[in-house]
Formats: C-alpha cells, sequence, structure tokens
C-alpha cells in the first residue's frame, strides 16, 4: 500500500491533547502546543505532521512560523471526537470534584437524555444543549431531582450556533468538559 492511502494513525495521549488544544484554540504554534500538551517540540512537531499528511490538520504559514487548525473532514471529527471522550476520561478520573459533580447529574438527567444534545460542564455552569425550545426543556427539567437550576444554561442549538460570536458566550466556552454527547457537540462548534 502506498504511503498516501495509508489512512493508520498513531492515536497516543499526545496526539489527543494536542487535538483537543486545538479545538479550543484554533491556529496554535508547535511551540504552544508542546508546551500546553507537555511535550518536546520535536514530538509536536512529528505528531502535528502526521495529523497534516492525514489531513485532520491545516497549516497556516506566517513568516517562519506555522499554526495549525482542525479540517473540517470526517476523519477529524472523529478524532475530535475521540480526543474530547479521552479529556473527559482524564479529567473526570483525576478531579474528584467534578467527578462528584458530572455523575449524579448524568443519573438525574437519564430519563430526559434523549431531549439533551450535549451536556457540558463550562465556567462553573452546566450547559444544556438541545434542540428542543426553551420552555419544553426548563419544564422537564424542573421535574428532574438533583439539577439545580442556578447553575443550569439551557441553550437551544441554533441559538448556541447564532451565539457563537457573542463575547459571553465564548467566554463560558472556552474552557468546557463534554460529559454527554460529544458527537454532537463537536459538530455544532468545529464541522
Amino acid at each position: 500500500m502506498s504511503k498516501n492511502n495509508d489512512i493508520t494513525l498513531n492515536i497516543s495521549s499526545s496526539t489527543l491533547e494536542i487535538v483537543s488544544f486545538i479545538l479550543r484554540n484554533d491556529f496554535l504554534h508547535v511551540r504552544e502546543l508542546s508546551r500546553l500538551a507537555g511535550i518536546s517540540p520535536t514530538t509536536a512537531s512529528t505528531i502535528l505532521k502526521s495529523l497534516e499528511e492525514k489531513g485532520i490538520l491545516t497549516k497556516r504559514v506566517l513568516g517562519n512560523n506555522y499554526f495549525y487548525s482542525m479540517n473540517k473532514s470526517q476523519k477529524a471529527k472523529k478524532l475530535a471526537v475521540m480526543a474530547e471522550e479521552y479529556r473527559a476520561l482524564k479529567i473526570l478520573c483525576s478531579d474528584h470534584h467534578i467527578e462528584y459533580l458530572a455523575e449524579p447529574l448524568l443519573k438525574s438527567i437519564d430519563g430526559i437524555k434523549g431531549m439533551i444534545d450535549s451536556v457540558i460542564l463550562a465556567s462553573g455552569k452546566i450547559v444544556f444543549v438541545t434542540s428542543l425550545d426553551h420552555d419544553t426543556i426548563r419544564e422537564r427539567i424542573s421535574k428532574t431531582p438533583n439539577i439545580h437550576d442556578k447553575k443550569l444554561i439551557v441553550i437551544t442549538k441554533e441559538n448556541l450556533k447564532n451565539s457563537l460570536q457573542d463575547e459571553e458566550t465564548k467566554n463560558i466556552l472556552k474552557e468546557y468538559l463534554v460529559l454527554h454527547g460529544a458527537e454532537r457537540f463537536i459538530d455544532m462548534m468545529h464541522f
């Protein structure tokens, strides 16, 4: 098989970390990515080159510097979902505070998961992204035990897409953790 047709990719934890950082901060420099991921610039460069060759990343050249962003391909989307799921698992396994919050939350929404596209923790708030109208989901959530309304934001998919240009929404979503529906959230945010 020729090298161009080879779609295998070494999916290491460093690769997933890099993809996760690029999702949150479009067009990052290799040195910044290596610092964020805690790996050497050489390792980061190797990973970035492989991701670029596989059509997952796009490289922009400014002077002598390379900056990377996600492509809008199906392969890129699949890897982005894997990176988000890896990140959530890593954080939930290491941060007992988040685990303490996430487990009861996911259990309490079990009966309404079909109504919710994604559940995100962002800026100390719980964000439910839904395709239903705000009032319908709020009414259903009010009947669900153990969900504290003051930390809850309900937003429709359409409103989320429209408000991504809003500074407040950008700040809320700057550092997020997807607890449920990673693929749908990645699709809304990036693809």
